[in-house]
């Protein structure tokens, strides 16, 4: 599940705060649940932060605190907070509205740190967010909090009618840690990797090459068996239909998408795990009857704060794997939320600083090598096929096919061996 802070509005919070920074998501209420402990849980302690609310008529607000939050039960001083309006309505309408000067006294009630509450801001409060557990319904979360602009921050005449048109009802919250001296989206002036010929003869020639694909001939079948595994909502049935509709020439949504109620792709259940009795199962397989390779798909833009306890469920089906020797692979998926550069231009993807910092930290934590995984980008909001988006996900797909061979040949060879081995001991 990605990020909805675009560009634009990253540049403009980084200008208010007044230097270069990034900003990293570490709350996301849709993902994480609307709660205050899950808030306190992911945001406490990690210093400068920026809340943004997204409302159900398209209205972008929130506020910035260069303090940490915490759930003491008091208020902290913070004379950098202010609050902000990034859009009204879906259209662009800037406002910063800082703290009331500490002549005031007001500066020292900036932001409340409360256990019981989500972020909240001012000691009125000009925005509290909400308080408890608020759950998801018809799309939105109806926020219990409220506004009562104006108690701590100095908002020239403006009221919750003109900032959050008179309601807290939001499709969703963000909490961003903000990392001081980075750039946003910074790319370097070589590459990290060998950068893909990016024309449209280049894209035809990998559309053939795939089209014309057969395994091995020891398989003595016509298609592999590849296993796709990840987080839920990570983009698996995403990727299904962005290759599907490389090769029908139109973008495809016939793998449904989107949260996990919506998804095409199932959750394992180990209450109802498959067994010899399973209709289908095969006692003695052959080579064609397993899994011939693996792909593991991770949401880029929000792997800083995957789940350990999501991360420890696929390691552990990694030895699996591992102990069969079967070829595996990461496709890197919503590069474009991660890096806004590389949403600007996807073909910046492998001078991207960001996207290979991330790509290094999954190798890292999966225990693979960095030119198995391969950032890529799904048909999401698009309606008509980008050339950029197919040439990343063939590219990634034609070096899978390749380890997949590789798999293919070696477990026959080991099979001839142990035929010989049998031979010489008859």
């Amino acid at each position: 599940m990605s990020s909805l802070l675009d560009r634009k509005d990253r540049k403009q919070l980084w200008e208010w705060i007044g230097k270069p920074s990034r900003f990293d998501l570490l709350y996301k209420a849709s993902r994480d649940g609307c709660s205050a402990s899950a808030f306190h849980t992911l945001c406490d302690d990690k210093g400068p932060t920026v809340t943004v609310l997204f409302n159900t008529e398209g209205s972008v607000f929130g506020g910035y605190t260069s303090q940490s939050w915490n759930g003491s039960g008091s208020y902290v001083s913070d004379s950098n907070a202010f609050l902000f309006r990034l859009k009204s309505k879906g259209h662009s309408k800037c406002s910063k509205f800082p703290v009331m000067s500490s002549s005031s006294r007001r500066v020292q009630y900036a932001i409340f740190c409360e256990s019981s509450n989500g972020p909240t801001f001012g000691g009125g409060h000009d925005l509290n967010t909400f308080t408890g557990t608020v759950q998801k319904s018809n799309g939105y979360f109806a926020l219990n909090g409220y506004c009562s602009y104006g108690s701590s921050y100095d908002m020239s005449g403006e009221d919750a009618n003109t900032i959050n048109d008179g309601h807290l009802m939001v499709k969703d919250i963000e909490v961003y840690t903000v990392k001081d001296g980075e750039d946003v989206g910074g790319l370097s002036e070589t590459p990290w990797r060998a950068e893909p010929d990016w024309s449209n003869e280049s894209l035809q020639m990998l559309k053939t090459a795939i089209r014309g694909y057969k395994p091995p001939k020891e398989l003595e079948h016509t298609e592999v068996s590849i296993l796709l595994l990840g987080q839920v909502a990570a983009g698996k049935s995403s990727l299904i239909n962005t290759i599907q509709s490389v090769f029908r020439g139109e973008v495809s949504a016939r793998a449904r998408s989107g949260t996990a109620e919506n998804s095409l792709t199932i959750k394992f259940n180990p209450l109802t795990a498959i067994s010899p009795t399973s209709f289908g199962f095969i006692k003695s397989p052959n080579v064609k009857d397993k899994v011939h390779a693996v792909i593991l798909v991770v949401d880029a833009s929000t792997f800083d704060v995957m789940p350990e306890g999501i991360i420890a469920k696929i390691k552990d089906i990694q030895t699996v794997f591992n102990a069969r020797d079967l070829p595996q692979v990461i496709f890197m998926t919503k590069i474009d939320k991660l890096c806004p550069d590389v949403s600007d231009d996807l073909t910046n993807v492998f001078r991207s600083e960001t996207t290979f910092e991330v790509l290094s930290k999954i190798s890292d934590c999966f225990g693979l090598p960095r030119g198995h995984i391969f950032p890529v980008k799904n048909y999401e909001n698009e309606t008509e096929l980008d050339g950029n988006i197919n040439i990343l996900v063939l590219k990634a797909l034609k070096q899978l096919l390749n380890f997949t061979d590789e798999y293919i040949e070696d477990q026959y060879g080991d099979l001839l061996c142990g035929s010989d081995s049998v031979h010489a001991k008859e």
